[in-house]
């Protein structure tokens, strides 16, 4: 009886804002088609008591409802998605309701990417194909529909993007304000967004061809110290969460050394700690090579495999399996186009896909299986398929203007 109230209730409700915000009709209609096939899929999953619901998404909502909110801060690094279960069950009472509402998420991610689009001033055709070619995948449709935590992370890297390629229709004050807001959330979202954001906050600092004049200049100079301040205050928190530790003492501390340490002591573990289901995705394994050969073996890995190691995996690969297979082919394909024609880019498109780089690279660290690459590879992808898609339509204007 709760699920009947309840999940007509969420839907409308994301219908409305969906409504609300799209200022085309087109638009529209296409955040909500999508929205709807994320429904239908969801409860097609949970009918079928799919793995992708009854292992991973069901380990999240035990979780969240079992989250105990403390005091130090370093309990809530990486928390932020047991954190939205944990709250939400005070209210939607049970698992269908909560991740329903979860799941209807990717409605306001679908709404943001349409705005991006619209912001590179997208055709209609090639608008429909960008957000189609993504949402629509089956590879999303099946990582998304089923709750996990990629909905939150797409979510506000999505937000993130927006914010970027928008940056001239607000305030110098409200860029850096949301930017900041939208960073914090990122922290708590997973640990690996520390470094991430860390980075791309240098980076777009260094190459911003913002105005800096005095006004500009103060709003920089303010949200450098709030972000140093931030970090200077919770140094502590942030290194054991994230591991970094001074082998002689065992004190926390941050190095180049400690950051190789604990990369390869994490990948090391997932490599002996692999159960049957990961272990059949495993492609890591330990090797002698010199260390950036590694690293770009690691990365290289990680956006292609099981592409990459075909001979290895195709005698235990799923229906999924396949399915992934074709999707690498379009991130090859997106790679190439942006490589080939990069001299087509603009700033906010070299933007998106350095932070395509960024969040690929770091996630690529710590991961040693294409069962979770998966799904680390879908909070990135979106961005060089934008890219991809933006310079095809630019290509193709300017032999319509020679033609």
């Amino acid at each position: 009886m709760i699920n009947i109230i309840f999940i007509p209730i969420i839907y409308f409700f994301f219908t409305f804002l969906i409504y609300k915000f799209n200022e085309k009709k087109i638009d529209f209609f296409l955040n909500y088609l999508i929205y709807t096939i994320y429904c239908a899929s969801f409860f097609l999953l949970v009918f079928l008591s799919h793995d992708l619901i009854s292992n991973d998404v069901n380990d999240y909502y035990n979780q969240g409802k079992n989250f105990s909110f403390k005091i130090n801060f370093s309990s809530y690094l990486g928390a932020f998605f047991e954190i939205i279960i944990s709250i939400l069950s005070l209210f939607l009472f049970n698992f269908m309701n909560v991740f329903f509402f979860i799941v209807s998420l990717s409605s306001i991610s679908i709404l943001f990417l349409i705005k991006i689009c619209n912001h590179l001033n997208f055709s209609t055709p090639f608008k429909l194909i960008s957000v189609s070619l993504f949402f629509l995948s089956p590879i999303s449709l099946a990582i998304l529909s089923s709750g996990h935590r990629e909905i939150i992370e797409i979510l506000f890297i999505s937000i993130l993007t927006y914010l970027i390629v928008s940056i001239e229709s607000r305030s110098i004050f409200m860029h850096y304000f949301f930017l900041l807001s939208v960073s914090l959330i990122l922290f708590f979202l997973h640990k690996t967004y520390i470094i991430f954001i860390v980075f791309f906050i240098i980076y777009f600092l260094i190459y911003s061809n913002l105005n800096f004049n005095i006004k500009n200049l103060f709003f920089l100079i303010i949200f450098l110290l709030f972000i140093t301040l931030f970090l200077y205050i919770f140094q502590n928190d942030l290194l054991e969460e994230i591991d970094f530790y001074n082998k002689a003492d065992g004190s926390p501390n941050l190095s180049f050394e400690n950051l190789l340490q604990f990369i390869m002591q994490y990948r090391d573990n997932v490599r002996i700690g692999s159960g049957v289901r990961v272990s059949r995705t495993l492609y890591d394994f330990n090797t002698n090579d010199f260390l950036i050969i590694e690293f770009m073996n690691i990365y290289i890995s990680y956006l292609f495999t099981p592409l990459m190691h075909f001979n290895k995996f195709y005698s235990v690969f799923n229906f999924l399996d396949y399915l992934y297979v074709i999707h690498i082919y379009f991130r090859i394909l997106a790679v190439c186009i942006i490589l080939i024609f990069f001299n087509h880019l603009d700033f906010k498109i070299i933007n998106l896909f350095i932070m395509f780089l960024i969040i690929s690279l770091i996630w690529s660290l710590g991961t040693a299986n294409y069962g979770t690459a998966i799904r680390h590879n879908l909070s990135s992808d979106f961005l060089i398929f934008v890219s991809s898609f933006y310079i095809i339509q630019k290509i193709l204007k300017k032999k319509n203007i020679k033609d």
